[in-house]
C-alpha cells in the first residue's frame, strides 16, 4: 500500500456496510463475490489509489450490496479518482438553500454566472 494513501471514498462504503452487516459481518472475499468482482479488485479499492474508474456494473453492484444509492457510488469513485474534488459536492444543506434561492447561492450568484477559470 503506498504509505501516504488512505483507503478512498468507495472503499469506505463498502468497509461501512460490512461493519454494520450484524453480529457476523462478511469477509471481504464473500462481499466481492455478492457483487461478483474479483477480491482482487475489491483488495485495490482499498489499497491503491484509484487511477481509472471502474466498469459501470461495479458501480451498480457497491449500490445493490451496500444499499448506497447509485449516485452517491458514483460520486465516491469520481471523488478517489479525482474528477471530482470534495468542495464540487453540494451537500442537502446546499441543494435545499440553492432550492429556496431559485438556484442562487447565497452571494446571490448561480453557478452559470461563475466564469472558468476566474
Amino acid at each position: 500500500m503506498d504509505k501516504d494513501h488512505a483507503p478512498g471514498r468507495l472503499w469506505r462504503l463498502i468497509e461501512r456496510h460490512i461493519a454494520e452487516t450484524g453480529p457476523y459481518p462478511p469477509s471481504e472475499r464473500a462481499v466481492a463475490r455478492h457483487m461478483n468482482i474479483k477480491p482482487t479488485t475489491l483488495n485495490n479499492w482499498k489499497h491503491q489509489r484509484m487511477t481509472r474508474l471502474p466498469e459501470v456494473e461495479h458501480f451498480r453492484a457497491v449500490s445493490r450490496v451496500t444499499g448506497v444509492r447509485y449516485e452517491e457510488v458514483l460520486q465516491a469513485a469520481l471523488i478517489d479518482a479525482g474528477y471530482l474534488y470534495d468542495s464540487d459536492v453540494a451537500t442537502d444543506a446546499t441543494r435545499a438553500e440553492s432550492r429556496r434561492s431559485g438556484g442562487r447561492g447565497a452571494a446571490g450568484t448561480s453557478r452559470d454566472d461563475t466564469v472558468p477559470g476566474s
